[in-house]
């Protein structure tokens, strides 16, 4: 409906959703086919550690591996992912890495965000970098037989998640791009987090769209094959 309203506001006519007969054609359908919100199946840090283990110590292995944990640890969507890139990483010290985040869903003027990161997750970004021989560029990249494509596609993220979980016999069904999103979410709160330190933490702007993703925060046992 918002992209129709949209148009018409645009094109100064007027706005056909905001119809009496609009609404209750809207109400009865809601009513005949419900509401419920379909969510991508979390990945807390008991699966995610699962994930981990069965990635292996080739190339793709060790690529699988940083994205699992960059995903879990900045609680980032699938394009913001994947448009994070190589000169944008800060390394403290020995261990301590930070990445600006140039610009997200929720940050359309590109003020960027720079998104500190745990020592699990740099020493594994390290790593990628060290064996993948990448200097500048997207950090996410695919891989074709050996060799690097300059970039990485939002969508095959999902695609990796999956294959991951079959191989930690995960049910990978209902498993998405988005799944460490909302299971990092789910674990901050269930480590004391406030709904505002979460929404930091995720670059959610809308409270009700956070406490949609942390619905159901204490049942993951439909992971298990």
């Amino acid at each position: 409906m918002r992209p129709i309203s949209a148009i018409h506001r645009y094109g100064y006519f007027e706005d056909t959703t905001k119809h009496p007969e609009v609404k209750i054609a809207i109400r009865k359908i809601n009513r005949k086919l419900g509401t419920r919100f379909k969510q991508a199946r979390p990945i807390n840090r008991h699966l995610l550690d699962r994930m981990l283990h069965v990635c292996g110590d080739d190339l793709r292995g060790i690529r699988d591996r940083m994205i699992l944990l960059l995903a879990y640890t900045t609680l980032r969507r699938r394009s913001e992912l994947t448009s994070m890139r190589v000169e944008d990483l800060a390394l403290c010290g020995d261990e301590r890495t930070f990445i600006l985040l140039r610009q997200s869903k929720t940050d359309q003027t590109r003020e960027g965000v720079l998104l500190a990161l745990d020592i699990e997750t740099s020493l594994a970004i390290r790593n990628w970098i060290s064996l993948a021989g990448i200097s500048d560029g997207f950090l996410l990249r695919g891989i074709a037989g050996n060799r690097l494509n300059p970039a990485m596609d939002p969508g095959q993220i999902s695609r990796v998640f999956k294959l991951l979980a079959v191989k930690a016999k995960l049910d990978p069904k209902q498993i998405s791009g988005h799944s460490t999103r909302i299971g990092a979410a789910q674990d901050l709160l269930d480590g004391g987090a406030s709904i505002g330190q979460i929404m930091l933490r995720g670059g959610w702007k809308s409270e009700h769209t956070a406490l949609r993703n942390l619905r159901n925060w204490d049942d993951n046992d439909w992971l298990l094959v």
